[in-house]
């Protein structure tokens, strides 16, 4: 049985660093984004500055998760820049959102100091299904997926984020909505599948790790449990 932390104690024990940046569409559009999200212990950053994270999560896109400084400047970046840039993006320190929390519970568990999450989408929105809808405009106006860092325009980027212990493994769990099946399956072609596990809902899809119901959380977390 698994003794369920709620986010008050985790936030005693972990803290998040993100990478945000403001990124502007061929339609003009801006869209504010996040393209890695790392969850240290407290403290190991100063015991290990050089961490490689211990396992690296990918889910659908970032949330609510956003600077704790709020008078930080997120910077903006082109396409041309993001692939030079994104290395040199301040990682500030953030407010954690629901999935960061059940992040840092299967940490408790598993004992690891530092886990990095990316994303199949870097556009950060919290609704659902807001995001789903605008991941079908955007199918027609970004046929590259420039919004992704599994986008063959972001493949030096991709390098240094995936870049994990050599027995880290990497968590799929970026949902069981069809409409993510293309950019899964971009990502799956992207990371070295033998490393890759997750609770799947088919051979593309896998769930989410941190449903609404605290009881679905704790599922996920004793059936992960089984085979990481």
């Amino acid at each position: 049985m698994i003794t369920f932390i709620g986010a008050d104690e985790l936030k005693k024990t972990y803290e998040v660093y993100a990478n945000f940046y403001t990124f502007q569409q061929a339609d003009g559009v801006k869209y504010l984004c996040r393209n890695v999200a790392d969850i240290f212990k407290i403290g190991h950053r100063n015991v290990d500055p050089n961490s490689l994270p211990e396992a690296l999560i990918i889910m659908m896109n970032p949330g609510k998760c956003e600077p704790k400084n709020a008078n930080f400047i997120i910077p903006e970046v082109s396409l041309k820049e993001l692939e030079v840039t994104s290395k040199s993006l301040p990682k500030v320190p953030s407010k954690a959102d629901n999935a960061q929390y059940q992040i840092m519970r299967l940490m408790e568990l598993k004992n690891w100091n530092h886990v990095r999450i990316v994303n199949l989408s870097d556009i950060k929105n919290s609704n659902g299904d807001d995001f789903k809808a605008l991941l079908k405009d955007l199918k027609f106006k970004d046929n590259k997926h420039t919004h992704s860092i599994f986008s063959n325009e972001r493949s030096k980027e991709r390098v240094n984020l995936l870049n994990i212990r050599d027995d880290a493994p990497i968590i799929l769990g970026w949902g069981i909505d069809k409409i993510l099946t293309e950019l899964a399956i971009k990502c799956l072609s992207c990371i070295p599948l033998t490393k890759a596990t997750g609770l799947n809902y088919s051979e593309i899809l896998y769930y989410y790790p941190s449903p609404t119901l605290k009881s679905g959380k704790e599922k996920w977390l004793e059936n992960i449990l089984e085979i990481i």
